[in-house]
């Protein structure tokens, strides 16, 4: 590899090359049509030079928040794709990674109101995951997270939506400016 290059730069790289994005219209998790779609798994299944790329990316943007709000974090991986992400992040920060499936609305572990939790995700459209386990961890333990960490944002209203219910929502990769990706029928 070539000094100089980020690791948002490497991961762009990874996420373009690795077959990650595939087209052709279907319905996401929050219900909206979507006309591409983007699998990190190629990235989270296994041990690959991506996996490496994603995973540091992802740290550094919750170190730099931890530094910024003087915190620790233990982490609520949101089921799937997320909870992925956030087990291989895991390994380079050597944090506890707690499983939070929306669908099922169940939490993996006790959630303690004296702890500090970040969710992480794979990818975000409208937020609505989030926005389920965020609901979930509130009404079970009183725990009120205050950042999401997301590794490809789609630009589809996760932002906005997610800070109505007080989180903030950081992203490294922005579908659109960074991958190029427009949700509208591919031309030919």
């Amino acid at each position: 590899m070539t000094s100089g290059i980020s690791e948002k730069e490497r991961l762009i790289e990874a996420i373009k090359n690795s077959g990650c994005i595939t087209y052709g219209e279907r319905t996401g998790t929050s219900g909206q049509k979507l006309y591409y779609f983007i699998n990190l798994e190629k990235l989270t299944d296994g041990n690959n030079t991506g996996s490496l790329y994603l995973a540091k990316a992802v740290a550094g943007l919750i170190l730099n928040d931890e530094r910024k709000r003087d915190c620790r974090y233990k982490l609520l991986g949101v089921k799937g794709g997320g909870h992925k992400v956030a087990k291989h992040v895991r390994l380079l920060l050597d944090r506890d990674v707690i499983g939070v499936d929306p669908h099922s609305g169940s939490i993996d572990k006790l959630l303690a109101k004296t702890e500090t939790y970040a969710f992480v995700e794979d990818v975000t459209t409208t937020g609505s995951s989030i926005e389920k386990c965020f609901r979930l961890a509130s009404s079970l333990y009183d725990v009120r997270p205050k950042v999401a960490f997301s590794v490809v944002d789609r630009n589809n209203g996760a932002s906005d939506n997610l800070s109505r219910l007080g989180l903030e929502l950081q992203y490294i990769v922005d579908a659109k400016n960074d991958l190029g990706l427009v949700n509208a029928p591919k031309q030919s």
